[in-house]
């Protein structure tokens, strides 16, 4: 999972695309509540506020994003490298299923 500390000073960040490729998170270290701006892909950047020890979830899907954040506290922009891909299920009764079983009743 990528982490980036977004602290006041930091100005505006720019993301490119393809650096986050699903859902990103952004969590407020605190003390206090604090407004950032967010702007994706070709979307009006838009204003929020964010008290501490909560979390705000966008869809980016790949999109180029711009961040702001205006303080006082710093935030944490926080999303997964890489999308999950789907499971690939193993019938009852095949070698997997069977090799399990004789784990668990040791």
């Amino acid at each position: 999972m990528a982490v980036v500390n977004i602290t006041p000073q930091d100005g505006i960040r720019h993301f490119a695309v393809n650096t986050v490729p699903g859902k990103m998170h952004v969590y407020c270290i605190g003390p206090g509540e604090t407004g950032y701006v967010i702007q994706i892909g070709e979307g009006e950047p838009t204003e929020h506020y964010i008290n501490a020890g909560h979390t705000d979830t966008y869809d980016i899907n790949g999109q180029a994003f711009m961040f702001r954040n205006y303080g006082p506290s710093t935030l944490q922009l926080l999303w997964t490298t890489a999308v999950a891909l789907d499971e690939v299920s193993n019938p009852a009764g095949s070698d997997d299923e069977a090799r399990f079983q004789s784990i668990r009743k040791n």
